[in-house]
């Protein structure tokens, strides 16, 4: 618990502080892939929902307080909605791109029926109640102080370690191991949690800036302060080969990105009150730090050699990649169904339209692996919109993070806060450009959290209160 509460000097949480928790693991336990055909969906969405009603009915209207962020929001939420509007035949049929559709029904010999903006709208369906978790997590990091804040940032990492673990023991075992929680997965990798090794090694690389954070969150005694910095390093070095043994690109660049992050969140942790005498102390963390280290390298060296993750990082053909050679068919998919795309979640079924014969396969193309370039195609300009006011604000966040004015810089807890969501989001902003990290449940939730902490931050300085 010592690791769970570090910061924190007041009473016990509130209910809400606990069901943030329970709903941070639940995502992690069932929502680590992409897919909408998992089954651990049918736990996790009556989950979401049942979340999403108690934080709205609770905290609703502590979020409208906000300026910016309720619309943002709102239009992510009305885009899925939309595309869902059943149109009559002489609108839809007229549509760039829907054309494939009307010649479908018209060569079955039937009728152009009422037929919605998205081109299957059972996967915009899904879209949109994807959003039911991270709307539901973001509610309820806004009804928590910075104490409980803290205590949800080291739970992230607590859950990061597990998956950590997880994927070592994946990677030392068979492909074929029951530790794969995934029927579609990358079996012989470690995945940890996820689906996907590359998901895995995205989310291992932003536990980076939380550890950064969680340290320099702590004031306690002095021997405490000893021991979770001893915690801390050996956490941070076991991080680093664990991403390595994913065979990740993208999260061996995130983590060349994550440890500037993490020197720039740092700052010393307090030691309060009177200390016990400190050579015992330094002795049991010196020898600790030893003791688990070895055992850690060990076990990565054992795994390097029996996971080909490591022989991908360097020996595979980067151009070959289909998130690459694909890229020229969804341009040409993008302009085709420019201004209002094909419907969000509807990518499988529309690459099927526009995939090349050249680029064919036993394999279908799951996502775009891009995806900047798969909102394009399926939300069309608005979308495009949203992402674009999102960055706007990010970017506007990450100024006033790099040069705080003399309110946000007044609390240093806050600050630390601050700078942690803006490199988590960072982060997961850049891993989008070759991967979907957002699609998957658990990372939307991470991300959903490091929203939380920037809008809780801007309250806390300009004003507005927690609720009690």
């Amino acid at each position: 618990m010592t690791f769970l509460t570090g910061a924190a000097r007041q009473g016990a949480p509130p209910k809400r502080a606990y069901l943030a928790i329970a709903l941070l693991i639940a995502a992690f336990l069932f929502g680590g892939g992409a897919r909408p055909d998992i089954t651990s969906l049918l736990l996790l969405r009556p989950l979401s929902a049942a979340a999403l009603v108690y934080a709205l009915w609770k905290y609703g209207s502590l979020f409208w307080q906000e300026r910016w962020l309720p619309g943002l929001v709102v239009a992510i939420v009305l885009l899925p909605v939309v595309h869902l509007t059943p149109l009559p035949p002489a609108i839809w049929s007229e549509l760039p791109g829907r054309g494939v559709v009307a010649d479908t029904f018209r060569a079955a010999g039937m009728a152009l029926p009422w037929q919605a903006l998205s081109m299957t709208p059972i996967a915009t369906l899904n879209a949109l109640l994807s959003l039911m978790l991270p709307v539901a997590m973001l509610l309820l990091c806004f009804s928590l102080d910075k104490a409980q804040q803290a205590s949800l940032l080291r739970a992230v990492l607590v859950v990061g370690m597990l998956s950590g673990l997880l994927g070592l023991l994946q990677a030392i075992g068979s492909p074929n191991s029951p530790l794969y929680f995934y029927r579609i997965t990358n079996n012989g990798m470690a995945v940890g949690l996820f689906a996907n090794r590359n998901h895995q090694a995205i989310f291992l690389a932003c536990l980076l800036p939380l550890l950064a954070a969680h340290l320099s969150l702590i004031s306690a005694r002095q021997e405490t302060v000893i021991f979770q910095k001893t915690l801390t390093i050996v956490a941070a070095v076991f991080l680093i080969p664990l991403i390595l043994v994913t065979g990740s690109r993208n999260g061996l660049l995130l983590t060349g990105l994550a440890i500037p992050a993490a020197f720039w969140i740092y700052r010393a942790p307090l030691a309060v009150g009177r200390g016990i005498e400190m050579s015992s102390v330094r002795k049991l963390s010196f020898s600790a730090f030893v003791t688990i280290g070895a055992v850690m390298v060990a076990l990565l060296v054992f795994a390097s050699l029996r996971a080909p993750a490591f022989d991908r990082l360097f020996t595979e053909d980067v151009s070959s990649d289909l998130r690459w050679t694909s890229f020229s068919a969804l341009m040409h998919a993008a302009g085709e169904l420019f201004p209002f795309g094909s419907g969000m979640g509807s990518f499988v079924e529309i690459y099927k339209v526009y995939e090349p014969y050249n680029l064919l396969s036993p394999n279908y193309f799951n996502h775009a692996h891009n995806d900047y370039m798969e909102i394009w195609v399926t939300g069309g300009l608005p979308a495009i919109l949203i992402v674009l006011i999102a960055a706007i604000l990010l970017l506007s966040t990450l100024r006033l993070a790099v040069r705080p004015d003399q309110r946000m810089s007044s609390s240093r807890d806050d600050l630390i806060l601050l700078r942690t969501g803006v490199s988590v989001l960072t982060l997961l902003a850049i891993a989008s450009v070759g991967e979907y990290p957002l699609r998957t449940p658990s990372l939307a939730v991470f991300a959903a959290l490091a929203v939380g902490w920037i809008v809780s931050v801007y309250r806390r300085a300009y004003g507005q209160k927690v609720p009690a």
